[in-house]
């Protein structure tokens, strides 16, 4: 397809008013269906203790109701990516499949940096991201609009195969309608239905044919919710590793003396803003009992460094404390680390560095998660672990006392930051490539009906 994207009918933009009605009130039954499901967290835990070194599960076949690919073009692969971080981890997808050999026409919904891996944009999803419900609700006509076009594309110039990237608000609805379209469909980074609310399972059995996850823990939760699901190892572990054990190799590393407390708040505005000041508080706290510690805010992005930095002004004793950009040399150099639970405690694990993991949250937002998460962990070392490595703390402001005193534990104990940095190194080698992951390019390979080496 070389010519413009087809223009949605009336017949895509009545069925997308359709969904209206029926989306709005599975919005309000959510919150009522939530409270009378129990968490099941010792189900979850059994679980991931019993899944972790699960054999690679092959490939899924094309689906019979699938159309057969024509043999006088390349194969057209629609893509739907609402954010940034799915994003990243489709460029990591469009790099191993071209490393195979797969030649596709890639097409679909995404951002500028997939545009200029030349993918063809029928919308640009990630140039503003949505945080928030007032937010949310004023970019209902511009969703509304994404969805119809994607309809009028499914309807009038089908693709081959359509691969959708996490962001299930959108990808559950445009899964279940290709499929229903004769299209296939392959999920990659699935969304977290093991975290909470797991009866979403059966809507993500109808909106996939296959499904591809970033952690090992992952893949056994969807096998048993009746998903063809395996594991496909996560593009930070595999782009860090090296990196990361070069840097702690390193004798001069800038980090290292004086003693050095790494903190990593987040990267988006709203996690630094809420988890900057309650790290400080807790930094203060050590300082005043005695300790000599150099604190450094770790930030890659120029944009969230100086976010960071004009945080840091505004707090007491916050200028004291550094920036960097050099993360990773941060990470690998730190005798101990703070940081906010997700993809930083992710680079944490890879690194091998001693950490703690922190939250801060209103406390309405905690109480919600102590009663409705199916997970008795955050962190990703200890859901790959299947039990407790790093400390976990959710926390609301005042509770900066909580973080001091856990923090003085790894601190002051050279044992238990031995300790956890060899639990870290289990993690580090479970996660690394080793060849039981799955090979995204022969999964899409097979749902596109093509052998493995066509």
């Amino acid at each position: 397809m070389d010519g413009p994207f087809p223009s949605p009918g009336i017949r895509e933009k009545v069925e997308t008013a359709l969904l209206l009605p029926s989306e709005a009130a599975r919005a309000l039954a959510f919150p009522f269906r939530l409270a009378l499901t129990p968490p099941g967290r010792e189900k979850t835990r059994a679980l991931l203790q019993s899944g972790r070194d699960q054999a690679p599960l092959p490939p899924p076949p094309r689906p019979a109701f699938a159309r057969p690919v024509p043999g006088d073009r390349k194969p057209r692969i629609f893509l739907s990516v609402g954010d940034v971080s799915g994003e990243a981890h489709t460029l990591d997808l469009l790099e191993r499949t071209a490393a195979s050999g797969l030649e596709a026409e890639w097409l679909g919904l995404g951002g500028k940096a997939m545009e200029k891996a030349g993918v063809r944009l029928l919308a640009d999803l990630t140039s503003r991201p949505v945080m928030g419900f007032g937010p949310a609700l004023a970019r209902i006509p511009f969703y509304m609009g994404v969805i119809a076009r994607s309809l009028a594309l499914f309807h009038r110039d089908p693709p081959d195969l359509a691969v959708l990237v996490d962001s299930p608000a959108l990808n559950l609805l445009l899964g279940i309608k290709a499929r229903r379209l004769g299209i296939p469909v392959l999920y990659y980074v699935c969304p977290q239905l093991w975290a909470w609310a797991p009866w979403r399972m059966k809507r993500f059995r109808r909106a996939c044919d296959g499904a591809l996850t970033l952690f090992p823990f992952e893949a056994p939760f969807f096998r048993r919710g009746g998903i063809h699901a395996a594991w496909a190892g996560h593009p930070l572990a595999r782009k860090l590793g090296s990196l990361l054990e070069s840097r702690g190799n390193e004798e001069k590393n800038p980090f290292r003396d004086p003693p050095t407390l790494a903190l990593l708040p987040g990267s988006r505005p709203r996690d630094q803003e809420g988890n900057l000041p309650i790290m400080v508080s807790a930094l203060r706290i050590l300082r005043e009992e005695g300790r000599k510690i150099r604190a450094v805010v770790g930030q890659d992005d120029p944009g969230r460094l100086e976010k960071a930095r004009s945080i840091l002004a505004a707090l007491p004793g916050g200028k004291e404390i550094e920036t960097t950009a050099d993360l990773h040399g941060l990470l690998a150099g730190a005798r101990l680390a703070v940081v906010k639970s997700g993809t930083g405690s992710l680079e944490a694990a890879l690194a091998g560095t001693p950490n703690l993991v922190v939250y801060a949250l209103s406390p309405f937002l905690r109480f919600l998660g102590n009663r409705f998460l199916s997970v008795p962990w955050v962190a990703a070392a200890n859901l790959s672990a299947g039990r407790e490595i790093v400390p976990e703390l959710l926390l609301v402001p005042g509770e900066e006392g909580a973080l001091a005193r856990a923090a003085a534990r790894l601190w002051d104990d050279e044992a238990e930051r031995a300790r956890q940095k060899r639990d870290l190194l289990e993690i580090r080698k479970r996660l690394l490539p080793s060849g039981r992951e799955a090979d995204p390019a022969a999964w899409i390979r097979s749902l596109l009906g093509a052998g493995p080496g066509a």
